[in-house]
């Protein structure tokens, strides 16, 4: 695959029009989501934070619906997130994502989860990572790395800035 070395030679990603994003804040937010998805099948799953501070938000979504849970009123409720990994252990349910065995272990150390939470966080979620997709399709890396950002730039040819 012939890829361009610089980002800005390439057009920005861009969510598909049907794509609705919401922000959920609340307990009760986060019960909806998990009402809502609760049927899908697959699921995308990325976790944001800054090197020296807890994770501060978590996105879940579909092709129709991203959900940014915002994580950072949460500290002490772990409530919240044992709906999440509920959700994300379902039986049958695939969690796309790029390297999120890290964000989920990073999520096991930021919050103190009861020992059962703890068990499904880390391993009863079906992880499936677009970087073994990747290889699977033959998809080249670069300098010897699969990031995301590569990844969308090989596959759909288009730049995702982070």
């Amino acid at each position: 695959v012939d890829v361009p070395v610089k980002n800005t030679e390439l057009p920005v990603y861009t969510h598909p029009a049907q794509t609705k994003i919401f922000e959920v804040t609340t307990l009760s937010g986060v019960r909806q989501m998990c009402d809502t998805l609760a049927s899908e099948r697959i699921l995308g799953l990325d976790a944001e934070w800054n090197l020296r501070c807890n994770v501060s938000c978590i996105q879940i979504g579909t092709l129709e619906r991203v959900y940014i849970v915002h994580l950072y009123g949460f500290r002490t409720d772990t409530e919240i997130l044992e709906l999440i990994v509920r959700l994300l252990s379902s039986d049958g349910k695939i969690i796309l994502g790029r390297n999120h065995s890290c964000d989920l272990r990073k999520l096991n150390r930021d919050f103190k989860l009861p020992a059962e939470t703890k068990d499904l966080l880390l391993k009863k979620i079906n992880l499936l990572d677009v970087a073994s997709l990747a290889k699977q399709h033959k998809v080249e890396k670069i300098n010897g790395k699969s990031a995301l950002s590569l990844l969308c730039r090989q596959v759909l040819g288009k730049n995702l800035p982070k």
